[in-house]
């Protein structure tokens, strides 16, 4: 990102053009040693670019690739998957191409870490939250190391300087352990059993912090607001073991707070978050409403309606 603009698209797409010449250039046996990197590069570019023009041209260099020089891996099952119509919409490279070409072992974890290490980084916002929703998609491939690697590794970088790394971690957080959880119960365990108890702490440890930090206010605190909603709403369905700790009342806090707020997205959030946060934390074992809290919250939403702040009511 430079301004308000973005560059580097334009020596992306001339890399893919490099690639491809590659095909035309080299005897098969000398391109061998380098066959492995340049495959599950020009694949992460086909499917992660934010740019179409840079998606097409590594799925073409691909393509030539696999027909000139035959020692790509699964290369006619991946060009199939990704052809130049498929790598068209971004949504799709992400969020189902991707699953399918993550099922060939030689892939599966360069792709997971180019969306762990650079995407959930991106300057684009809709870019960081498509790899978050990617990461979820692709746990079940390589649960063991999404959870001992790179649960640890996003969760170190939610408390980053930069902005968009922190909102796209703190995201990428959320989604993931939603993802353990389905692939615990799936194989008859719990969540924690799956994930280590210092991720745990970490996890609890993301909104006090971020609080105590005043990082929901000023610039960048809307992004903040949005992905804290996020992450509640995720570890509420997730359910945590967390029923009756301090910390269900600052998310009950951080949740009136958001639900004032000016913008009706992050309002939204708020919203979802609520919805889930009762449901998990404020009911008894037999499913019943736990009254003192039940009447506190709806009293404290009514009075609400009589707020001066239209955002409020």
């Amino acid at each position: 990102m430079r301004g308000s603009y973005s560059v580097g698209n334009h020596v992306r797409d001339g890399a893919c053009y490099v690639c491809w010449s590659f095909a035309r250039a080299y005897d098969p046996k000398e391109i061998l040693p380098h066959v492995h990197e340049i495959a599950s590069s020009l694949v992460i570019t086909a499917l992660f670019d934010r740019e179409v023009n840079c998606r097409r041209a590594a799925s073409a260099a691909f393509q030539e690739n696999v027909g000139r020089q035959g020692t790509f891996p699964h290369g006619i099952d991946i060009l199939t998957l990704a052809d130049y119509y498929a790598v068209g919409n971004r949504v799709n490279t992400y969020l189902n191409v991707s699953v399918s070409i993550a099922r060939f072992k030689e892939y599966t974890r360069a792709l997971i870490n180019n969306l762990a290490d650079i995407r959930l980084q991106h300057w684009d916002g809709s870019v960081r939250e498509l790899a978050s929703q990617a990461l979820h998609n692709l746990t079940p491939t390589d649960p063991e190391f999404m959870a001992k690697i790179v649960f640890p590794k996003m969760l170190s970088q939610t408390k980053n300087i930069d902005l968009n790394t922190r909102h796209g971690n703190i995201l990428g957080c959320a989604k993931v352990v939603h993802a353990l959880l389905l692939y615990a119960r799936q194989i008859g365990r719990s969540l924690t059993d799956v994930l280590d108890q210092e991720c745990f702490d970490g996890l609890k440890d993301i909104v006090p912090e971020l609080t105590e930090a005043k990082l929901f206010r000023g610039l960048g605190g809307e992004f903040m607001r949005q992905a804290v909603c996020h992450l509640i709403h995720r570890v509420s369905i997730s359910g945590l073991p967390w029923h009756g700790d301090k910390i269900i009342d600052l998310f009950q806090n951080v949740i009136d707070d958001n639900l004032s707020h000016t913008e009706p997205e992050i309002q939204e959030g708020a919203v979802r978050a609520l919805s889930a946060l009762c449901q998990q934390y404020y009911v008894k074992p037999d499913g019943t409403a736990i009254v003192e809290i039940q009447d506190k919250i709806i009293n404290h939403y009514l009075e609400q309606l009589k707020s001066s702040s239209q955002f409020s009511r």
